[in-house]
């Protein structure tokens, strides 16, 4: 190959124009070669691709050998993973499958998994036996595996294997640097815990706005794993943040006869009535009250807060409550109106399109998608005008302070303060405390019996 391409690009530089001329008609002649061998070394590579249209799993499946142990002997079985377009009869079949026994299959597995619900990248492993038995597995997911099990008896057995969940507590600790992700995933943790730690937080901080350089977080979180691997984040016990002067922090409880949630050290639930930003990430490029337009060109009262964000970006209703009204014009462009409990508003302006099934009287949801930002009417770029009105007036949306949605119940709020000084301990101890603490409490309640028996013990 190399002598090929040497030919061609330096031995015409080297030669007379003559020479040069009977090249031409050699490259002509090589090149159609050329073509020729490669047709015919792709057609015999790929020859099972021939003659067929079809989905991707038909190449040939990777055929493995599985060395047991036990008694030393080698084991082959053949192995699919899920491409688009696949469906789980032809799977089956090109596994080594005959076409009734794979429909038998798929009847047989209805009652355990829809063969309709395979999903990309999931992976099928067939392992033939002798006289027509087999052993199938089918990993729908992490957690869960399809398995048939045929014998030689002509016996077929479907089982659905669910693996074990293990919990395990640790606690993480981080300093803002740029922001919450990055801080996250410094510490080697993913996106969605950086998600999860800021909707905890986002009725009283603004990610966006307030966060600062060196501020602090910690929270007490559940990891899980199948298998000693990581699949995952469970239920964040506790969390603290430490934002410039203010500190918060919160932990979960479930209160007897109420809604389980996080609630503030004096009982407060971390929910208030409205979400300190419609946007989950935005800079702040107009505040309210009076200021120079950008397109009139003279000072006017803003009744509002413009929020710069990429066209696209969501924009979710601060509160609960009802479409009051949504239109376009040549102001506000695509905009949308919410009425919420007593007496208040928000206004959504410069809207590119508006989220599913939002329309005049459709109720929504506190944090729900409404709608998209755009750049439509009045408007110098990308941003969402947000306004919020009390009992008719605008107000700054920036200063609104609202109550908590509820509050613990005076015989619950004990028990709260003292597991949440527990984990307040937890989080500034770290890791070597939990583990201490896991420890002496698994040594108590193994040795409950006997500590009872010797607390109830006569005395010499």
């Amino acid at each position: 190959m190399v002598d090929f391409f040497q030919k061609i690009f330096y031995y015409p530089l080297m030669c007379s124009a003559e020479k040069q001329n009977r090249l031409k008609k050699w490259m002509i002649q090589s090149g159609g070669l050329a073509v020729a061998v490669t047709g015919l070394i792709w057609l015999v590579t790929d020859q099972n691709k021939v003659g067929r249209v079809g989905p991707d799993f038909l190449q040939k499946p990777t055929e493995l050998k599985l060395n047991i142990s036990n008694n030393q002997q080698t084991e082959s079985f053949k192995e699919i993973t899920v491409k688009n377009g696949d469906n789980f009869e032809l799977l089956l079949v090109y596994l080594g499958f005959m076409r009734t026994d794979a429909l038998k299959l798929i009847e047989e597995m209805r009652s355990v998994f829809n063969p309709r619900k395979m999903q990309v990248g999931q992976v099928a492993r067939y392992y033939p036996k002798d006289n027509g038995a087999f052993h199938f597995e089918y990993e729908i997911d992490y957690l869960k595996t399809l398995v048939a099990v045929k014998a030689e008896s002509g016996l077929l057995r479907i089982r659905l294997d669910i693996r074990e969940i293990e919990s395990r507590l640790h606690v993480i600790r981080g300093r803002i640097s740029y922001s919450l992700f990055d801080a996250i995933a410094s510490l080697g943790e993913r996106d969605d815990l950086a998600d999860r730690l800021a909707s905890l937080f986002e009725y009283d901080v603004d990610f966006n706005r307030d966060l600062r350089r060196d501020d602090r977080f910690a929270l007490l979180v559940e990891k899980r794993f199948v298998k000693k691997q990581f699949i995952g984040y469970g239920r964040i016990h506790a969390a603290y943040l430490r934002n410039a002067d203010r500190e918060f922090t919160l932990g979960w409880f479930s209160p007897s006869g109420q809604e389980e949630g996080y609630f503030h050290p004096e009982g407060d639930a971390v929910e208030r009535f409205f979400l300190k930003c419609p946007l989950p990430f935005m800079r702040l490029t107009s505040g309210f009250g009076n200021r120079h337009h950008p397109v009139l060109g003279f000072s006017a009262r803003h009744f509002g807060i413009d929020l710069g964000a990429p066209v696209g970006t969501v924009v979710r209703s601060t509160a609960s409550g009802r479409i009051r009204r949504l239109g376009r014009d040549s102001v506000r462009g695509l905009f949308v109106e919410a009425a919420h409990p007593n007496g208040y508003e928000t206004h959504y302006y410069h809207l590119k399109s508006l989220a599913g099934g939002i329309r005049g009287g459709a109720g929504v949801k506190q944090g729900q998608v409404i709608a998209y930002v755009g750049n439509s009417g009045r408007s110098t770029g990308p941003h969402l005008h947000y306004g919020i009105k009390k009992a008719g007036r605008f107000i700054n949306p920036l200063s609104l302070k609202t109550p908590p949605k509820r509050k613990l119940p005076a015989n619950e709020l004990e028990p709260f303060q003292n597991r949440l000084s527990l984990y307040t301990l937890v989080l500034s101890l770290g890791d070597p405390f939990l583990q201490f603490y896991l420890d002496s409490e698994r040594w108590f309640m193994s040795n409950a019996t006997w500590l009872a028996s010797a607390n109830d013990a006569e005395p010499m």
